[in-house]
């Protein structure tokens, strides 16, 4: 008898260890460094032509190699609102200017199956909605990696037809959600990384004390258009002006 009350005992003991170690968030502020290789985004314009122009160079020269900037990704409830935070001071020049990143703002209704996007795009705001659409995942059981202190697994998928990303994701927070337009794993996305356009996204630590909800507010106005009527529009224009515009593309509807 006393065998059968000490297992008992034991199992209890593992189960109460294993309930308080296995915490889920489901509300949270988390902090985004994005990462953005200026020199070969410029050089994929040219299709890495080792032969540059005196003007590119010069550009070149003149630009920082990275631009660093910092974004916050805050959710309760099962509504998210990602937005810019700030610049790294240590590489921004004079190209790198915060008023072209404030107001850059990424909405997700998970309850409602609605988003809002705010973009500022060669000086211009651009203010559209959208259905939140599935985004086809394939999943890499084989690889994890820990971020800001979460063990996350890989996935990938295929955007705008041809351009690769690649995330890493946490089922220790709920929200199906992540940095710009990333979401639809089972769990939070806290790494990206898109080779095409030479840029990541990693966060950098987790607030889960003092969410400041307030914030999640729909940037959706009465001037509001939605995605497919933007991205038409702006599809259009790459077709007349090029490569250069296709990959303008791809950062304004991630």
């Amino acid at each position: 008898m006393k065998k059968i009350l000490f297992f008992t005992a034991a199992l209890l003991t593992v189960f109460s260890f294993t309930s308080n170690a296995q915490q889920f968030i489901d509300k949270a502020t988390i902090e985004f460094q994005v990462t953005v290789n200026n020199h070969k985004s410029f050089d994929a314009w040219f299709d890495n032509n080792e032969n540059e122009t005196s003007w590119q160079e010069n550009y070149k020269s003149n630009v920082a190699k990275y631009t660093i900037s910092y974004y916050d990704y805050t959710f309760s409830n099962n509504k998210s609102i990602y937005t810019f935070n700030h610049l790294d001071e240590k590489n921004k020049t004079q190209r790198d200017n915060d008023v072209y990143y404030e107001g850059n703002t990424w909405y997700y209704d998970f309850n409602a199956g609605t988003s809002a996007f705010n973009r500022n795009f060669w000086g211009d705001d651009f203010n559209f909605t959208d259905s939140i659409k599935e985004i086809n995942w394939k999943l890499v059981p084989t690889e994890s990696r820990i971020i800001a202190g979460f063990n996350c697994r890989k996935a990938y998928t295929v955007l705008f037809d041809s351009v690769y990303v690649f995330a890493f994701y946490t089922d220790e927070i709920t929200i199906s959600g992540g940095p710009v337009g990333m979401h639809g794993l089972p769990g939070m996305i806290l790494g990206v990384t898109v080779p095409r356009m030479y840029s990541s996204w990693v966060a950098t630590k987790v607030n889960v004390a003092g969410v400041d909800e307030s914030k999640i507010v729909n940037p959706a106005g009465k001037k509001s258009k939605t995605k497919d009527e933007m991205l038409k529009k702006f599809m259009k224009k790459a077709e007349e002006d090029g490569k250069w515009m296709q990959r303008n593309i791809w950062n304004l509807f991630l």
